[in-house]
Parts: structure tokens; C-alpha cells; sequence
């Protein structure tokens, strides 16, 4: 809705509609549907908001890994001796089904005519998986019994003989098998691949960028942040959500990234370039550690310098020349009391790595 002589022009309200059905033998149809709308009500700002929903279908391993099964004793806070024997399925799961998602994001981008060059952009979005695919009995199988409000959907207490028969007739059995006839395992623990945890994410992504020609050159500077309020997680659907943002080996809610670039000629012009960035990472929590219960906050910085040559009428043309270092001046990983004594998500202990490359266009 605008301006039908210039669809593009300002004000003029857009309005986008899809919709996706797949059919899989594995595990049956899906359909997916996308709605967007963007509104300009001037050239320089334009408002816009985004719904939508998506799966992920299980992998051929998660379906059809070889299932066995085996009794072992677990501690049971229902049982007058404190322990149980139970009878575990393992394996694959032909019975699974797709992961889902909602997700909507909204945001607005602003280009003030009295501010040439800036650009603003302000996107805040929220994420809603279902029937994420996980083995039961996180972080510990051998307590599932002592959470077993939390994982009831993969428990039967007090199994039919019919159902242990069906168990152990039907797949291989860890141990003797004569075992498997005789035994008489007073709970049934499903442990194979299952559609059980929810996860929700809410958070907000900023970029702001400014460029300006000068006498010496083209200037360029531009700012990214990320902020994720929450991003919580129940192992299953009768679980509570759990809060898990800037914990160790999780997402963290701080991440903004900076970079002031010069370039002697303008964007893909022949001439020099130089592009200084820093990245930083928010300090967060270690609930697990027994002695140090903070992580500090972690800064590095990346340089990369470039040459381009342009047309020059012999076989340099349109060459250019690129050397790149991260974490330039070869900062450490803040510690973390674990083995390997660093965040194997968040963090790299790689130091300072350099690198360069030529490129050619004919």
C-alpha cells in the first residue's frame, strides 16, 4: 500500500505471507507458516515485525540407532531398601518426532536525513522450542529416580510382565539373558532419544553504524550488541524453566562488538584499508565450582590491513591484499575451574592467530 507509481517510496505499509507443508515418511507432515509486515511511514525510518514457525525433523541416528535394553540398580527414594532395579531401554527411537520453534522479532531502522551516513537498527525477538530431542536423565542418569517428577514421562513404576517380556524379547539384552526372563525389575526407564525439553529465548540485537568521507579517506564506524535477557531451559515439559544465561558453557547476555575502519578510496576502491575491532564478553556466574564462583570479562581486539589495486592495465589488476590478525595482542581466556580451564563455548585458547590471502578478480 503507497504509492503505485514508486512501490519503494515512502509511506507505504508491506505486508508478506508464506506457507511451507513437507511430508516425511520418518515421522509425517509438517506445515510452517511466516507472516512479516513492514511499515515506512517516512524514508528514513521503517518499522517491521516478523512471525513465524519451523521444525527440525530427527536424524536417521536418533531414529535407528540399534536399541538394547539391561537391568541395573538405581537409587529410589520410593523403595524400602533405597535402591531399584531397573529395567533400561537404550537406543534409537523410531517414535520421534520434530523439533518445533515459534519465533517473532520486531524492530524498527532509522536513517535521519540530518545525520548522513548513520544508519540505526534495533531488532528485539523471542523464540520458542518444543519437543527438543534429548536423552533422559540429564546431567545425571544414574539419579533420574531422585528427580522422578521431572522425568514421570519416561518412568513406569511396577511394569506388567507382558511389558518386560516385550522389552527383552524385542532387542538385545546387556548381561545373561536368561536374566532378562527372570528378572523382576520393579521400574521401566524409557532412556532411548526423546521429544522432552522447551527452551525460550528472549533478546535484543543493536547495529549501529556511521560513515563519513573525509579529505584522507572514508570513515566507517560501526557497533553491534547483543542483550539476551533470558534463556531458559526445562529438561521436560513438566519440569520448571531454569534461567541458564551467563552460566559457564551457555549463552551470556553481554556481547558487543566495535570496529573503527579506514579506507584511502571509498568501499571496493583501489587504495589502503585498515579495520581495528574489539570484542567483549560480560562476566557471568560458575554455580558449579566450589572455589571460584565468577568468571571475569574478556576483551580482544582484531586487526586486518588490505591493499587493492584497481584497474592497472597489467597482471596485478583488481588484486588485493589482505593480512589479518585476531586477538592481536593475544589476550587469555579468563579462567574457568574446570579440566580444561577455559569455557569451551564462550572463549578460544588459541591466542593470537594471523592469517592472509590474495585475491584475484579477472
Amino acid at each position: 500500500i503507497g504509492n503505485p507509481k514508486d512501490p519503494r517510496a515512502a509511506p507505504r505499509l508491506e505486508l508478506s505471507l508464506a506457507g511451507r507443508d513437507e511430508r516425511d515418511d520418518d515421522f509425517g507432515s509438517t506445515y510452517t507458516p511466516k507472516v512479516g509486515i513492514r511499515w515506512a511511514p517516512l524514508a528514513s525510518v521503517k518499522l517491521r515485525a516478523n512471525w513465524g514457525t519451523a521444525f527440525k525433523a530427527p536424524n536417521l541416528l536418533d531414529l535407528n540407532t540399534r536399541k538394547a535394553s539391561g537391568v541395573v540398580s538405581l537409587a529410589d527414594p520410593r523403595s524400602p531398601t533405597g535402591r531399584a532395579d531397573v529395567l533400561v531401554i537404550q537406543g534409537g527411537n523410531p517414535q520421534l518426532q520434530e523439533e518445533r520453534a515459534t519465533t517473532w522479532t520486531a524492530g524498527i531502522d532509522l536513517a535521519p536525513p540530518a545525520l548522513p551516513g548513520f544508519r540505526l537498527s534495533l531488532t528485539g525477538y523471542a523464540i520458542d522450542y518444543e519437543d527438543q530431542v534429548i536423552v533422559p536423565g540429564q546431567p545425571n542418569p544414574f539419579d533420574i529416580l531422585l528427580h522422578e517428577d521431572e522425568w514421570a514421562s519416561v518412568i513406569t513404576r511396577n511394569p506388567s510382565q507382558a511389558q518386560i517380556d516385550a522389552v527383552c524379547g524385542s532387542m538385545p539384552f546387556f548381561g545373561d539373558p536368561a536374566q532378562c526372563a527372570t528378572a523382576r525389575p520393579t521400574v521401566l526407564l524409557d532412556a532411548r532419544m526423546n521429544n522432552l525439553a522447551v527452551t525460550t529465548v528472549r533478546g535484543l540485537d543493536l547495529t549501529l553504524d556511521q560513515s563519513l568521507h573525509t579529505a584522507v579517506g572514508w570513515f566507517n564506524v560501526e557497533l553491534n550488541g547483543a542483550y539476551v535477557f533470558d534463556f531458559k531451559r526445562a529438561i521436560t515439559q513438566t519440569a520448571p524453566l531454569v534461567n541458564i544465561v551467563d552460566t559457564v558453557n551457555n549463552p551470556l547476555a553481554l556481547r558487543p562488538r566495535g570496529t573503527v575502519g579506514w579506507q584511502q578510496g571509498g568501499p571496493q576502491q583501489p587504495g589502503f584499508a585498515v579495520n581495528l575491532t574489539a570484542n567483549y564478553t560480560g562476566g557471568y556466574q560458575d554455580h558449579e565450582s566450589p572455589v571460584r564462583h565468577s568468571v571475569a570479562d574478556w576483551t580482544t581486539f582484531d586487526l586486518g590491513l588490505s591493499y587493492r589495486t584497481g584497474k592497472r592495465g597489467d597482471w596485478m589488476d583488481d588484486t588485493e591484499l589482505v593480512l589479518n590478525a585476531v586477538n592481536v595482542l593475544n589476550t587469555d581466556p579468563p579462567f574457568v575451574d574446570r579440566v580444561w580451564g577455559y569455557d569451551l563455548i564462550n572463549t578460544q585458547p588459541l591466542g593470537r592467530v594471523l592469517s592472509a590471502y590474495v585475491s584475484k578478480r579477472w
